[in-house]
């Protein structure tokens, strides 16, 4: 389809573009991507509008019309001839242009020439005429097949993004005792995952509704009927129908139709012929814009999921970063006795043996046993020390911070911080008093 590719690289470029403005103008580590954003931007713009454009006028091409009939055709021929030899009406065949058969006498007689070439031209008209036909209920009744498929490749799409993003999700917790990005992972999977479902959903129900647009609504080449036609040969009533020859369901004669219908025939055979062509056309432009739905559906979620990322690993990292919660209850701290006093640690397994992290560089390796011995509480939850005194201050508030959600930090009453020990070396020998 004529501008899908420019429209797809301009919008990717475009949506880059705005990225990087974003970082240059709100992100103060990144104003050098100011400049290359606003380019983008502009060149993106120039891209995709055009093509845009001519991508709109592929959807909205009119379509064919039945020509209006204003007047029997020349080509209708008689509906029966005299027989030569018993003088009945004898019923002209479109199967037999040559000769005409007699029902009552079996004589068999050829017909004059200009009335063989005009049932011959009557029988080529009727098969044009069907032949289209056939070949646009070929294409309509492909349509529901087509969709169905077209569907399963977006879900299939919107599978792998989901999985993806869950992935940085899981990713991103896993990381929330070792990593001081690990939100940052956990905030781009939460946001990337909503995107991706709505763009695929957006996908699935749309593209389908462009393509039955770009095929067309071809109902105007049902023809209607013709009421009240009788059989020429016993006089029953024939079928109500389109068609250049009638059989008759009592006597299974066949009947050539009236001037009224071979005029909608004659004027309607060239017609199905363009429009099976116009048909074919539209239908390959409708794979076209599938195909192209199915690659750009990813294409520009990934565009977005680059300006999340952005914010995820920039700006939202840091400012997200300072963000105080209440400590994990699942981390490794235990309540243990040192001399005469009660001191947190951070306990570490080292093979048979654990580690008693108590702030900096002072730690103690202790046996399994001996830790029992020692333990006040195996697992310490932080939290439980609100309101207790650790070196003899009073403490307002224990929190992590989200950036460092290891590392446990307490508020005293009068100003200043405490640091629980961790695994990274840090923190001091905090110990509770009364």
């Amino acid at each position: 389809m004529r501008g899908q590719w420019g429209f797809l690289i301009g919008g990717v470029v475009f949506g880059l573009g705005l990225v990087f403005t974003g970082l240059g103008l709100f992100d103060s580590h990144t104003t050098e991507a100011l400049p290359f954003g606003v380019v983008m931007v502009i060149v993106g713009f120039a891209l995709s509008a055009p093509s845009l454009t001519a991508m709109r006028t592929t959807l909205n091409e009119p379509e064919l019309r039945a020509p209006s009939i204003d007047a029997p055709s020349e080509l209708a021929p008689p509906l029966t001839v005299k027989c030569p030899s018993c003088a009945a009406p004898a019923p002209l065949r479109l199967s037999a242009p040559k000769t005409v058969s007699c029902r009552h006498c079996g004589t068999t007689s050829a017909l004059p020439a200009a009335l063989s070439s005009t049932l011959e031209r009557a029988a080529t008209l009727a098969r044009q005429r069907e032949a289209g036909e056939q070949k646009i209920s070929a294409v309509l009744s492909s349509l529901p097949l087509k969709h169905e498929q077209l569907r399963a490749r977006i879900a299939r799409a919107r599978t792998v993004l989901v999985v993806t993003s869950v992935t940085f999700i899981v990713f991103g917790w896993s990381r929330r005792l070792s990593a001081t990005d690990w939100h940052g992972w956990m905030v781009f999977g939460a946001l990337a995952l909503p995107v991706a479902l709505v763009v695929s959903t957006f996908f699935s129900r749309r593209v389908p509704e462009l393509s039955r647009q770009v095929v067309g609504h071809w109902a105007a080449l049902k023809l209607p009927g013709i009421e009240g036609l009788g059989c020429r040969v016993c006089g029953a009533p024939l079928p109500s129908k389109t068609a250049s020859v009638l059989t008759c369901e009592f006597c299974g004669a066949d009947n050539l139709a009236g001037h009224e219908v071979h005029a909608l025939v004659a004027h309607d055979a060239a017609w199905a012929t363009t429009g099976a062509l116009a048909v074919g056309r539209r239908s390959a432009k409708a794979d076209e814009l599938s195909a192209f739905a199915v690659l750009s559906f990813p294409v520009l979620t990934l565009v977005v999921w680059f300006a999340i990322g952005a914010f995820a690993g920039g700006i939202g990292l840091r400012a997200l970063g300072f963000m105080e919660f209440a400590p994990w209850s699942s981390l490794p701290l235990a309540l243990v006795n040192r001399g005469d006093e009660k001191c947190v640690a951070w306990v570490e397994e080292k093979g048979d043996q654990l580690d008693l992290r108590f702030g900096g560089n002072d730690h103690q390796l202790v046996s399994r046993e001996e830790f029992e011995r020692l333990a006040v509480e195996k697992h310490l939850d932080a939290s439980s020390l609100n309101g207790k005194s650790l070196n003899g201050r009073k403490i307002e508030k224990v929190y992590i911070e989200l950036g460092r959600a290891y590392r446990v930090e307490a508020r005293p009453e009068f100003g200043g911080t405490l640091y629980f020990p961790s695994w990274d070396l840090g923190g001091e020998l905090l110990c509770v008093t009364e």
